[in-house]
């Protein structure tokens, strides 16, 4: 089948826009992803992006969805280690879109040498040489760039993008939407592209189980009938696990190299997810959600979508692994017998996006860094 050619594709002009972003089992992949919602929308306007890498590992997902990627054969985790290789790469002075906590100031001043750079900030907490901030956090505009950045309205200061308006997602997230029903019958779980503590076996389990308690027997017993639907990834650490797990429980089903995750998030009446990347698209479909964190840079995002929405944050897995589970399949059994509930949480989620952030960062970054005025 030929894939019909969209407006200004036959323009592109490769070696314009390189980005750097890794994924592999022990990173996942929230970072490709995200990068590659921003590629996508450069690609409707005529901008090929060049995805670089570490390693084979990091080049499966952005070959599979069709760009072109360098890999550097470095270790991820040396990037100052990698710059003989990079340097020479950047000819023109490219845009450079950078999205690796790995990265240092060293690192940024020396690519800022060759190319315009643009660093995706999920913390706030500290100054990059860069000439541009994306930080699309929820938490974003109350990070202290002002301070950071204290001449950022002059000129030759950094561009700043802050704020869940960016939220680089795809576009099939802005057609979308949950209808919301009286009864529960598909419920998502969604947890990170390697999902190390497998979340996601483990709470499926508690939830079509019956463990002997009298009042999980009883909510077994209400909520029977209802389809967990798994993510897996293509990192996933417990893949043969899940599909264990499945064989014995029909109403377990597995979701694999999913091409349509928007249409999937709006056919499940609520979901479970880590605060990751996910949650936004989950706003963006208006999916009420359970959520919990495990790593240090979905701890602002779990306290800002708690503070901002009435989504149900259930705690830290990697602290409090037991009482986090608990917590989830509550919250799971609470959303499940009250329809009430659930509309009050998706009206409170759909306020954070409306699924078109990634076309706002390659609307602002082309005509700032790549249109010729």
């Amino acid at each position: 089948m030929t894939r019909s050619v969209t407006k200004g594709e036959k323009d592109r002009k490769p070696g314009r826009l390189f980005i750097r972003a890794d994924g592999n089992e022990k990173l996942g992949v929230g970072h490709q992803m995200r990068c590659l919602s921003i590629a996508d929308a450069f690609r409707k306007l005529g901008v090929e992006a060049v995805f670089l890498t570490a390693d084979e590992s990091g080049s499966i997902l952005p070959k599979s969805r069709g760009y072109a990627c360098i890999v550097l054969d470095t270790d991820y985790r040396n990037m100052d280690g990698e710059l003989p290789k990079l340097l020479p790469l950047l000819e023109n002075r490219p845009l450079f879109l950078l999205d690796s906590y790995f990265a240092d100031r060293t690192y940024v001043e020396a690519v800022r040498g060759r190319a315009q750079v643009v660093y995706l900030d999920d913390y706030g907490k500290e100054y990059w040489p860069a000439d541009g901030i994306l930080n699309y956090n929820i938490y974003g505009p109350d990070m202290p760039y002002d301070s950071l950045y204290p001449g950022q309205k002059t000129e030759g200061q950094p561009l700043l993008l802050l704020g869940s308006r960016y939220a680089p997602l795809r576009q099939e997230f802005q057609a979308v939407k949950q209808v919301p029903k009286e009864r529960v019958t598909d419920v998502l779980i969604t947890t990170g592209g390697a999902d190390a503590c497998n979340v996601a076996g483990r709470l499926a389990a508690r939830l079509v189980r019956d463990d002997g308690e009298p009042e999980r027997t009883e909510m077994a017993a209400q909520n029977r009938g209802i389809r967990y639907h798994i993510i897996s990834g293509v990192f996933h650490t417990f893949r043969e696990e899940l599909y264990a797990l499945a064989a014995k429980h029909p109403e377990i089903v597995i979701h694999e190299n999913v091409t349509r995750m928007a249409e999937l998030m709006a056919q499940c009446d609520l979901a479970v997810s880590a605060a990751g990347s996910t949650l936004y698209e989950l706003c963006a479909a208006g999916v009420p959600t359970a959520y919990f964190y495990f790593v240090e840079n979905q701890l602002l995002p779990a306290r800002y979508f708690a503070k901002e929405t009435k989504m149900l944050p259930c705690g830290n897995f990697a602290e409090e692994p037991e009482e986090t589970l608990e917590r989830l399949y509550r919250a799971v059994r609470r959303l499940e017998q009250d329809s009430v509930l659930r509309k009050e949480v998706a009206c409170s989620m759909e306020r954070v996006t409306d699924g078109s952030g990634a076309e706002r960062i390659a609307a602002c970054l082309n005509e700032r860094f790549l249109t010729d005025n």
